[in-house]
């Protein structure tokens, strides 16, 4: 009796989130009280990615944020929203990370107040 074996080859396909953004400063206006700026990225993964949260250097900056979904190879913006308080004042410079699916890298962004 003569028996074949067929080698077994298993490929593994990870999916990754990978975002290239367009700018890492904006310049973040004063309306109705709150400093608003826009980043905007792409998506060079394999599935969709957002920024699920954000860091700021100081904990005391009170901040609101949006972010849509950026789908394989397309672009979606993240508006970032800092309360303008005496601690926040125009030509102040704001350091935060985006921070997104485990797969992605921390991102460094800066607000310009104005």
């Amino acid at each position: 009796m003569l028996r074949y074996l067929i080698p077994l080859v298993l490929l593994t396909v990870s999916a990754r989130a990978d975002w290239q953004w367009a700018n890492d400063l904006a310049g973040a206006p004063l309306r109705e009280g709150w400093h608003t700026a826009a980043f905007k990225f792409t998506n060079s993964g394999t599935v969709s990615v957002s920024a699920s949260r954000l860091s700021f250097s100081c904990s005391c900056t009170e901040f609101q944020f949006t972010s849509g979904a950026a789908k394989p190879n397309t672009g979606a913006t993240l508006t970032v929203k800092v309360r303008s308080d005496s601690k926040h004042s125009a030509g102040k410079e704001l350091d935060f990370y985006a921070i997104g699916p485990d797969s992605t890298t921390p991102k460094k962004l800066t607000l310009k107040l104005e």
